[in-house]
């Protein structure tokens, strides 16, 4: 009977989980072995197991093939003039459970270093024909994390290519490369600093800079693409290229079209491109081109991190002004932005001194569907606050961001659409709501500024202007003998302008005692049709918008003086916009149905700050830069406001996410237009950054 029993629990044992769903606890793996490796006092001869027993040199990690769990120990004091090369199939794979981990030990807190020198292991780029030597090279293999290491190469030569854009050749810090290898998955950078890369800027995303993922190879066979990857808390500094750029794919030219101005098929770039993306907390600085990049990924996550100082390469290079090297692609650069991707979101970042070149923003919309840009701070950009640009660029959001005395243009829209081609809609190409943008230094700043019409929704949004050089230029010039005021606006507030949108529906406009209105006609027109309209004397008022705009210095909590007053007339003045996100920059829920115009919804009186550098030491690093924003970690990624058919996404995503599916809080539904009617949305209640690493199935 006891033996009847046993038989019986067992059946029930096995159909459980299929009649009620359940998922049984895994069985937790046991930690693998422990190896070091010290340059100073290691041998190769020495077992590598203990401190006191370490290897000696690098060339020992790659001709060893270790298992899942195991953890690779360099001494923070050791210096390596040489590079790093481990290969799935040579060196082993970890599982996500029980990854292979490298890292630095000991009682410092310091990091081992890999001083590349400029070479390394040679890739060949049938894309562009190039060779890319790196320093740290991870070749085809699953379930590795590298942390906690700093990472150089610099050669003793700049790189060739001075024959514009073709150099053949180009340099890499830390490369994650999938060659014809099917799913690539569980790989995590953390920790790592990169710097000093002197390869070439003319190659741009194939491998060329400080931190690359990259599918190369022919798309034919298995298809190859990351899943499940992360880059996290890393300092990049000094790279001639990009900082970080994660998912260059051969198989681009299957997830898009690129004669064809239609959305991204989420069926398609799931299959094809990368998924469960986490890009946080990182900091890259000097970039010589780009200094964060996403390509064809799924619902990425890019989150507080800092571009500082991008296109550096381009800074007072003459070549810029050469009209026959106009609009190459090695000269376009700008701080954060994707290129191919399926809503990706980005949110609570900083991008600031961007150099000026044929772009030059801070942050960009390229080429994606439903980019959602959220909670970020934008400064002292040369090239302006934001693009958005391509024929395939749709349903971009821009909501609750803060710039200030970004230069040149604060958008530029380049989407090269022909309004008459039936095919795009008001709205479709980005709607733009409840932003601050603040001008007040003397640069000469164009406000709107569109090479190629495209239609663009602008609510909500404060135009607060104290420089005398700013040309309020809000509609694009023309396409072919059509004229379109293809940018509608509604419900923004200007102070300081002179003239606003001749279509602007519900202005409110403050007078800038500094500004003198006499009701002169400054319409700028465009084949006889004006889009903008002078301002009167008497529809201007006199109101004191927030509590100390233009004061705000370095790091994402440095602007509490874009907070409206209590008399503002911001407050309660805005459209009612469904799917709005649940919360404004400063973290305050969205919950009474009443919406603010600007970056703040007003929750109370506020505390003007007491210096505009207050916060300026934060810049110093990373981490410091995300620690100092405001409440953000009382819901970093809104992921209430999302729906919950992510559940759906990704086919072979079992393994968790470094990036819950459920904090891209702007997935398809909300990029719905303007809603007059009210419409309140649900208050997010995430917790900190750390919770886009939560298990998939928690979504």
């Amino acid at each position: 009977m006891r033996r009847r029993v046993f038989s019986i629990w067992m059946v029930l044992t096995l159909i459980m989980p299929v009649v009620f769903g359940v998922v049984w606890p895994k069985e937790v793996q046991a930690a693998g072995d422990v190896y070091y490796v010290d340059a100073t006092k290691g041998s190769d001869n020495n077992s590598g197991r203990s401190p006191n027993q370490p290897w000696g040199t690098l060339d020992k990690i790659e001709k060893t093939k270790f298992q899942p769990g195991d953890t690779i120990r360099i001494h923070e004091e050791s210096v390596f003039n040489d590079t790093l090369f481990l290969e799935g199939r040579v060196n082993g794979e970890g599982t996500e459970e029980a990854p292979i981990t490298i890292e630095s030990y000991g009682d410092n807190n310091g990091q081992a270093t890999i001083n590349g020198g400029g070479k390394g292991y040679v890739s060949q780029m049938e894309q562009q024909n190039k060779e890319i030597y790196s320093a740290v090279t991870l070749y085809n293999a699953s379930g590795w994390t590298i942390s906690n290491l700093s990472v150089t190469n610099h050669g003793t030569y700049d790189m060739p290519g001075e024959g514009i854009p073709n150099s053949p050749e180009g340099r890499v810090g830390v490369y994650v490369l999938a060659k014809n290898n099917g799913l690539t998955q569980n790989i995590h950078l953390d920790n790592l600093k990169v710097t000093d890369v002197n390869g070439s800027v003319h190659a741009k995303n194939w491998g060329n800079g400080g931190i690359y993922f990259t599918v190369t190879g022919q798309p034919t066979g298995e298809i190859t693409r990351f899943n499940n990857i992360s880059v996290t808390n890393c300092h990049v500094e000094d790279v001639t290229r990009t900082g970080i750029s994660i998912g260059a794919s051969v198989y681009e030219s299957i997830i898009t079209n690129e004669d064809e101005p239609t959305k991204i098929d989420p069926g398609k770039i799931q299959t094809y491109g990368h998924t469960n993306v986490l890009v946080e907390n990182n900091y890259v600085e000097d970039a010589g081109g780009d200094a964060i990049v996403l390509f064809d990924s799924y619902k990425p996550l890019i989150q507080y991190n800092v571009s500082n100082g991008a296109s550096k390469s381009h800074e007072n290079d003459p070549r810029l002004s050469d009209p026959n090297l106009k609009g190459s692609y090695w000269q376009v650069n700008a701080g954060i932005w994707p290129w191919l991707c399926y809503y990706p979101n980005f949110q609570f970042n900083e991008a600031l001194n961007t150099v000026d070149n044929y772009d030059g923003e801070g942050f960009d919309c390229d080429s994606g569907t439903g980019t959602t840009y959220q909670y970020n701070y934008s400064h002292h950009n040369q090239g302006g606050f934001m693009l958005i640009c391509s024929p395939k660029n749709f349903n971009s959001l821009i909501r609750y961001n803060i710039s200030e005395n970004d230069r040149k243009h604060l958008f530029l829209v380049s989407n090269r659409l022909n309004p008459d081609s039936g095919k795009i809609a008001e709205g479709d190409i980005a709607q733009i709501y409840n932003n601050t943008m603040y001008t007040g230094d003397t640069s000469n700043i164009t406000v709107m500024s569109q090479e190629e019409p495209g239609y663009v929704k602008m609510s909500n949004n404060i135009f607060y202007n104290e420089s005398a050089n700013v040309t309020p230029f809000w509609q694009p010039a023309e396409y072919g003998e059509a004229v379109r005021a293809t940018v509608r606006y509604d419900h923004n507030l200007y102070y300081g302008y002179t003239n606003i949108p001749n279509n602007e529906k519900n202005p409110i406009i403050v007078k800038n005692p500094k500004v003198e209105l006499n009701g002169a006609t400054t319409n700028v027109t465009h084949g006889g049709i004006p889009h903008d309209r002078a301002i009167k004397k008497d529809e201007a008022i006199e109101a004191q918008v927030m509590s100390a705009p233009g004061s705000g210095g370095i790091g994402l909590g440095s602007v509490t003086g874009y907070q409206l007053t209590s008399a503002s007339p911001a407050i309660d003045a805005g459209a009612n916009i469904s799917d709005n996100g649940g919360r404004d920059y400063f973290g305050n829920g969205l919950v009474d149905g009443k919406t603010d115009i600007g970056a703040h919804e007003y929750a109370g009186e506020v505390t003007p700050p007491t210096s505009s550098t207050e916060e300026s030491s934060s810049s110093s690093s990373s981490s410091e830069s995300s620690s100092s924003s405001t409440d953000e970690s009382s819901s970093s990624t809104d992921e209430s406001s999302s729906s919950t058919d992510e559940s759906s996404s990704s086919t072979d995503e079992s393994s968790s996410s470094s990036t819950d599916e459920s904090s891209s809080s702007t997935d398809e539904s909300s990029s719905s237009s303007t809603d007059e009617s009210s419409s309140s949305t649900e208050s997010s209640s995430s917790s900190s950054s750390s919770s886009s690493s939560t298990d998939e199935s928690s979504s």
